[in-house]
């Protein structure tokens, strides 16, 4: 037996509802599962809210043994978008994922924050652009290798270390400025001056 239903309670830890029997006098149903797409090894968990508009399926006439199946969009609840190529969620609070197949392009729309942890992350892109007041790097070892050219560009630049610091070029160096200040305790210049052939 096939019913509508009102989300009229939520069991969080159980991931089970009760609903409102639309066409049944409001009649409570007992505790219904919600089906999920995995259960044992993958899990997956996200349950309707109340007053969700969601169908049920029952088992026997009684309406004791049954579980909800998903939820139905209405005139109330409506379709949040109108787009056969994508796959699209959207939060309470605004955030956003979606996917464009047809465009090939995925959208992470975030209200809050964003925490990933992994024990190893691979980037691979043909451009990466960053726009942010504040961008923090913090690592034991950090590498940038660069094949053709490296530009930082900034209204100032400070490099500091707690104990060591080299700079290196294989071809030429050239530091300009309108001023240049270099403070130390020690300070040695090498020069390497080619020997005339």
């Amino acid at each position: 037996m096939i019913k509508l239903g009102l989300v009229t309670a939520i069991d969080e830890a159980k991931c089970k509802v009760r609903i409102e029997i639309l066409d049944n006098d409001k009649l409570q149903s007992y505790w219904l599962p919600v089906l999920q797409n995995n259960s044992k090894d993958n899990k997956f968990y996200c349950l309707p809210d109340i007053q969700e508009l969601v169908l049920a399926v029952f088992l026997d006439n009684a309406l004791e043994q049954g579980f909800v199946i998903g939820s139905i969009y209405n005139n109330k609840d409506t379709v949040p978008i109108s787009n056969k190529d994508k796959y699209h969620i959207k939060f309470k609070d605004g955030t956003t994922i979606e996917y464009d197949r047809n465009s090939h392009k995925l959208l992470l729309d975030v209200k809050g924050d964003i925490q990933i942890k992994a024990q190893k992350i691979d980037i691979k892109s043909n451009d990466i652009d960053i726009d942010t007041n504040n961008f923090n790097i913090k690592s034991q070892n950090l590498n940038i290798d660069s094949s053709l050219l490296i530009n930082l560009k900034s209204t100032n630049i400070k490099a500091y270390a707690s104990f060591y610091a080299k700079l290196k070029s294989l071809v030429n160096t050239d530091i300009e400025g309108l001023n240049i200040n270099v403070n130390h305790i020690n300070f040695n210049m090498n020069k390497i001056t080619p020997i005339p052939e």
